[in-house]
């Protein structure tokens, strides 16, 4: 017989280290079954090293979260974004059965028995117990499966917004076809039952064999002391089950952190922010030794070896009392940058698109609890939003008396389409994020710019520069950042601000940005809102060649975000930063020079 698995997900850094403790539970407790973990492009390399030696397979997967919803809304579908993830465990069809399990659960005994249930068995949902918790149920790996989940998912989305919703609108006779796919509640206790029904759990609780910590606070939202085993923070959840938490943290301790130090020179920060003297000491020298030489090299050629870029030193002020506001935070580059200079020791405002929906980026930036972390709500195309946005920050700026010393314009959304199979509709949305909400956010918070001397950082991209078949809509917009960025940059000049661009390549597997779901569904819209006449003249055999082109690039790219990283945290605190940076593969590097140098008789027929 086929292997079967034990299968859990995670998305970013947080969830994996759940996931590291849940491998851990699972063979503490002598598991024969094998171990999967499905993880995003944006888990750490340290991380997935860790994983790679507590699981038997770790697969990435193309990720789907809450933050892609600003892509989705172009299918009109934006709340796909948080439910596709998890759906990607029926592909494991290498197994002949599965178990998935949250990484927020924690395993107390042995339960291989669960696999000698049947598709789909799970436990009741403590809120709503006619519908199930997808925090853990038995499945059978099936592509069959997969395809008809995903085309529910595009034809009824998700009652919740979430996975459970769509698996419960899926497997729709859950509650009433056969009882025996019920799994008792010892196999998903909630923490939720221990202070809702607390008789029950003193009657029943002590033959728990699965803990589900839900809710919006985490074990790793709180904080752990070794010595006396004692929890804080967290609030009335945590308080309520502490013992649980309390297993968890001492396993986290014992087995987790000891292999997360061997891949890491640095403590893991886990479960929140401590402020110390050394990190308002940084200054913008030390953050410099990381890019003199890139600056130097940079017009030699974009990939300068970065050993050489790390050793040279530049002069530069303190970071303490500097704050930056970057936009499109909720997941790819913004949500790193937030992290990164966040270490840097800068206070950073990270501005989330999905904060008020409890997107998992701006969760996950919230549980760094910590004062120089602002988490704010931020849709680029609300003038409301933006105007609360930079009130928020003017509230705090005077309470710190620290400088927003820079904004970071990185909120953006992609899409692809031939002109005459694109709707207008299309054309205004992309521009209204990628171009107006870039001018919109620069105008609201550059009297606080202007009066720091700071900073203004654009994201545009290589598309900014260069145009290329199907992406008319997304190069129209960045061609408007870049001459945007240098009209402003003209005008700040005599005001001592500097304005940078940023031109990533391509680093769709670093982001996630494009993946075949996204494609599939795209091409379904491109082709069903086409006029009559352009489909016949085009036809489908043409059509369905652009899509493959498409599907093509879904691998494709760098898979570390650090060299756009790096290019944005020179732009913010070099004394003399570049107008613009290209961080981007040789090639890409090649052609952009040859497209905007050479003649386009040239370029045209090298490349079209």
């Amino acid at each position: 017989m086929a292997d079967q698995a034990f299968v859990t997900l995670a998305t970013n850094d947080s969830y994996a280290q759940g996931a590291m403790v849940l491998g851990k539970s699972l063979r503490n407790h002598n598991t024969s079954k094998k171990m999967v973990a499905l993880i995003g492009p944006m888990v750490s390399e340290p991380c997935q090293s860790v994983l790679k030696r507590i699981f038997d397979e770790v697969k990435v997967v193309d990720v789907l979260d809450s933050g892609d919803t600003a892509n989705l809304a172009l299918m009109m579908r934006p709340e796909l974004g948080v439910s596709l993830t998890k759906l990607h465990c029926w592909t494991l069809t290498h197994y002949s059965k599965c178990v998935f399990m949250d990484a927020d659960t924690l395993v107390l005994s042995n339960i291989d028995e669960l696999f000698d249930r049947e598709e789909l068995s799970a436990a009741p949902d403590p809120g709503w117990p006619d519908c199930f918790n997808s925090g853990v149920f038995v499945f059978r790996p099936s592509l069959e499966t997969y395809g008809r989940l995903l085309q529910h998912c595009t034809e009824h989305g998700s009652f919740d917004g979430g996975d459970q919703g769509v698996l419960n609108g899926f497997f729709s006779d859950w509650a009433t076809a056969d009882i025996s796919k019920h799994l008792p509640f010892i196999y998903n206790l909630s923490s939720i039952a221990i202070y809702t029904y607390l008789p029950a759990f003193k009657q029943y609780g002590g033959n728990a064999k699965v803990i589900h910590f839900l809710g919006s606070t985490k074990p790793w939202s709180c904080t752990f002391d070794p010595s006396t085993k004692q929890i804080s923070g967290g609030g009335q959840e945590a308080a309520a089950r502490p013992c649980f938490l309390v297993d968890w943290w001492t396993l986290y301790a014992s087995a987790v952190e000891p292999m997360l130090q061997e891949q890491s020179e640095e403590q893991p920060l886990l479960s929140g922010c401590v402020e110390s003297q050394q990190s308002d000491s940084v200054t913008t020298e030390t953050v410099q030794r990381g890019y003199t030489w890139r600056r130097a090299a940079h017009h030699m050629h974009p990939c300068f070896p970065r050993c050489l870029q790390r050793n040279a030193k530049s002069s530069g002020s303190k970071v303490k009392g500097k704050a930056v506001l970057i936009t499109g935070c909720d997941c790819g580059f913004g949500f790193a940058l937030a992290k990164h200079l966040h270490s840097l020791g800068f206070t950073v405002f990270a501005g989330c698109l999905l904060k008020d929906k409890g997107g998992d980026g701006s969760k996950e930036l919230e549980e760094f609890r910590c004062s120089r972390m602002k988490v704010v709500q931020l849709d680029v195309c609300s003038d409301e939003q933006v105007g609360k946005a930079v009130e928020f920050i003017r509230e705090n700026l005077k309470d710190s008396q620290r400088d927003l010393w820079a904004v970071v314009n990185n909120a953006g959304v992609s899409t692809f389409g031939e002109v005459e199979f694109t709707s207008m509709e299309t054309y205004r949305q992309v521009s209204e994020v990628n171009l107006w909400g870039t001018i919109r956010v620069t105008k609201a918070v550059l009297p606080l710019i202007r009066r720091a001397k700071g900073r203004v950082v654009n994201l545009a991209s290589m598309y900014g520069r260069m145009g290329n078949l199907m992406r008319s809509p997304y190069c129209i917009s960045k061609y408007g950042v870049e001459a945007f960025s240098d009209c402003l940059r003209y005008e700040m000049k005599t005001w001592g601000v500097k304005v940078s661009v940023i031109e990533p390549g391509n680093f769709i597997v670093a982001t996630g940005i494009l993946t075949r779901d996204i494609v599939v569904s795209t091409a379904n819209k491109l082709w069903s809102e086409a006029p009559a006449e352009v489909k016949e003249d085009y036809g489908k055999s043409h059509f369905e060649q652009r899509m493959a082109l498409m599907r093509s690039y879904c691998n494709s790219g760098q898979k570390d975000v650090a060299p756009v990283l790096d290019d944005i945290t020179d732009a913010i605190v070099s004394k003399r930063p570049h107008t613009r940076y290209s961080p981007m593969e040789p090639h890409w590097w090649v052609r952009v020079q040859v497209m905007t140098h050479l003649p386009d008789a040239l370029s045209d027929l090298l490349y079209f």
